[in-house]
């Protein structure tokens, strides 16, 4: 069916058309990169992008992915000056090129404005997310226009937290430099939510606000309680109970990060050893190595220090509560195979992984393989946490 529409495309001179169906649809993409070959189609705004469409589809089907995003890129950005029909037309057409180089972000990013053309409901939104991003898909509409609006983020509506977008792929997990972090091993996280930042104190005072849970250790202290620096002084427990508040208080499933998730996030597919890049930390990247005066600074105050997807503060300021039990052989259990979501649900569940170092600890901790663990119930000047928001199969701790 698609050959012969491919065919009738042509002999009508429009390649651009017939291009897009021996490329997309039949997976021939030298037979699409010829048609286009045989003429150029720039009559109009709409039949110029397609053109490039569907040579980015061509090109992507032979290894060149890096344009075909940047033809979606443009794609977008361009169709925001076409008629309403048009507009609609060239986004499907985006949709089709972001889904073909497995780019999620950007499939999401396309629907959600051709969505907002068609008004389709709620409901055909989600058949169409199930159907074509499967395990990439993880949350409702909102926040997708959200990130229509503002890249790969979007912002939690109770706490005003921005959550980054984390792109699922494989990472190795591990150092062979200590024997809690061997082996090194091939390890494949689905995609989610985490916070740019760790919890502050104005988001916790809100928590604490509407659910009468008790204050942190060091609340009223001073060097501790500012309103943007890290809410300090919370157990595992308190970090848990105010993803539990958090997912109730908003309608989506908010919980601590895995140690895996957190590591990936944190070192990237490129397997960075800090969340910068390989370069030692300093005082540009971290803060840590302080005397036990200075306290942790507000946060994002280390922009050199971002991660691969954007986080801030991974290495240094607090440590981070992660929600496995930590378990100091659960990576030589996992074997040989490819682990998929690993989360450590063996060992005693009142020691608990905290991961990225703090203000106070030295330089080898702020590494992101760096593994640590302590009591759940401890409450420390240097602890703090940051949320994940992920399916609901993977919400809460166990």
């Amino acid at each position: 069916m698609y050959e012969e529409a491919a065919k009738q495309y042509q002999e009508a001179g429009q390649n651009a058309r017939a291009s897009w169906m021996y490329g997309h649809y039949l997976r021939r993409y030298e037979s699409g990169r010829i048609v286009l070959g045989q003429g150029h189609e720039s009559r109009t705004v709409l039949e110029r992008e397609q053109w490039r469409l569907a040579r980015a589809r061509c090109e992507a089907g032979m290894g060149h992915k890096t344009r075909a995003v940047r033809a979606v890129l443009e794609a977008l950005q361009r169709a925001t000056t076409l008629p309403a029909w048009e507009r609609c037309k060239l986004r499907e057409w985006a949709v089709g090129v972001a889904e073909g180089v497995k780019r999620p972000d950007l499939a999401i990013r396309a629907h959600v404005e051709l969505r907002g053309e068609y008004e389709q409901g709620v409901t055909e939104w989600d058949e169409w997310c199930k159907r074509a991003l499967g395990r990439w898909m993880a949350y409702p509409v909102r926040e997708h226009q959200a990130i229509s609006r503002a890249g790969q983020a979007y912002i939690e509506e109770v706490t005003g937290t921005r959550m980054l977008w984390i792109l699922g792929g494989e990472f190795l997990m591990g150092a062979e430099d200590w024997r809690y972090t061997q082996p090194v091993h091939r390890v494949r996280i689905s995609s989610f939510w985490l916070g740019e930042y760790v919890v502050t104190n104005r988001e916790y005072g809100r928590f604490m606000a509407e659910s009468g849970h008790a204050e942190p250790e060091y609340w009223c202290e001073e060097g501790y309680n500012e309103a943007e620096q890290p809410v300090v002084g919370v157990s595992w427990h308190d970090a848990v109970a105010y993803c539990q508040w958090l997912s109730k208080t908003s309608g989506r499933q908010y919980g601590l990060p895995s140690e895996a998730q957190w590591e990936y996030a944190a070192r990237g597919p490129d397997n960075r050893t800090y969340p910068w890049g390989e370069q030692e930390p300093d005082e540009r990247r971290a803060h840590y190595d302080q005397d036990g005066d200075a306290g942790p600074l507000p946060v994002a105050s280390k922009p050199a220090g971002k991660g691969p997807f954007g986080t801030h503060d991974q290495a240094g300021n607090v440590w981070e509560w992660c929600r496995d039990r930590l378990n100091t052989h659960a990576y030589q259990e996992r074997g040989q195979a490819v682990a998929e979501d690993p989360e450590t649900t063996e060992g005693a569940t009142d020691i608990r992984p905290l991961r990225g170092g703090s203000w106070y600890g030295g330089a080898e901790e702020l590494r992101s393989t760096f593994r640590f663990g302590f009591d759940a119930d401890c409450r420390s000047g240097i602890f703090g946490f940051r949320v994940a928001a992920f399916l609901p199969s993977r919400a809460g701790g166990s």
